[in-house]
């Protein structure tokens, strides 16, 4: 590679990393599906005006928040991993007299609520956007999560009723 294609392969790679940023979240999905509606379902003709990073961002940040799209067995264990290093987070924060952050509190938070929550309004959402471009993720990727929501909600559910 010569020193201009390392530059803009590091300067791609960089872009589609910040990509992942929960934060922007909405406004990148947002975008990503107003590609497709304005410019169809066939990538090729994206080439111009940044829109493949747009789409290799979007890929990446799909990549990252998966967990809740593969088998439940898997996704349960890493929804708890996940969880409990947000847990270790708000002991933190606890510990220095910070507010503790969304979704870090031990006491009350409650991993089939948090996961149905991210499943319905930010993954499953997501991932049928994706679909629109890619087909085979509306038939092998968005039932994983349709019925992983089924999971946790009636875990939920159970898990109120003992409550009762």
């Amino acid at each position: 590679m010569t020193v201009a294609q390392q530059s803009e392969l590091r300067r791609l790679m960089i872009h589609a990393v910040l990509g992942t940023d929960m934060s922007k979240h909405f406004e990148d999905i947002k975008e990503f599906k107003d590609l497709v509606e304005n410019k169809g379902t066939a990538p090729g003709k994206w080439i111009n005006g940044g829109h493949a990073e747009l789409l290799m961002k979007t890929l990446l940040h799909l990549s990252d928040i998966s967990n809740p799209a593969k088998p439940i067995n898997v996704a349960t264990m890493w929804a708890q991993k996940v969880l409990e290093e947000f847990f270790q987070q708000g002991d933190l924060e606890a510990s220095a007299g910070l507010p503790i952050s969304p979704q870090c509190d031990r006491n009350g938070t409650s991993l089939p609520k948090s996961q149905a929550a991210f499943i319905s309004f930010v993954v499953l959402p997501a991932y049928k956007a994706l679909s629109e471009l890619l087909p085979r993720i509306g038939e092998t990727v968005v039932p994983v999560l349709e019925a992983n929501l089924v999971y946790w909600e009636t875990l939920l559910a159970t898990t109120l009723l003992a409550k009762v």
